[in-house]
């Protein structure tokens, strides 16, 4: 065999068993998707709650758990806390026909470092609870109290 054929025969043949072998990629890390932020508002209407000017609201009768510093918890579709924070101060929405009296105290809340990845999450403050799809959380939350 001439050296030409030789060279082109054993490149081939090389090719040929280096071709054979699939050719792997390594797969990427599985990244954890970043902590949500949920945020939002709980609603109280009368009679539910009681308020002294300059002192804000907080609720009443069965919703007298609603206060400044109330426990909020959320927890995943699995029913597991994954996260609490607390109510702020509640704030009087004045009845607008009569501006000395109150129609609805709001409270805030705010939860940072909520594990992502759940379906949907529930937000529980005293006995005011709601269930949310995890895809409308990137906007702030309404509860009502009823």
């Amino acid at each position: 065999m001439k050296p030409t054929r030789l060279a082109a025969a054993l490149t081939a043949a090389t090719l040929t068993a280096c071709g054979s072998q699939p050719v792997t990629t390594p797969e990427p890390a599985a990244t954890t998707p970043p902590p949500l932020l949920i945020r939002g508002d709980i609603l109280v209407p009368l009679p539910h709650f009681r308020w002294d000017k300059g002192q804000g609201c907080w609720g009443a009768e069965q919703h007298a758990d609603l206060r400044q510093d109330a426990r909020v918890t959320i927890t995943d579709n699995t029913g597991t806390t994954v996260a609490m924070g607390k109510l702020e101060l509640g704030s009087v929405t004045m009845n607008p026909a009569d501006r000395e009296r109150a129609q609805l105290c709001t409270f805030t809340f705010r939860i940072e470092g909520v594990p992502a990845g759940g379906q949907f999450y529930t937000v529980t403050a005293g006995n005011v609870t709601e269930q949310f799809p995890a895809a409308e959380l990137a906007q702030p939350v309404r509860l009502h109290a009823r």
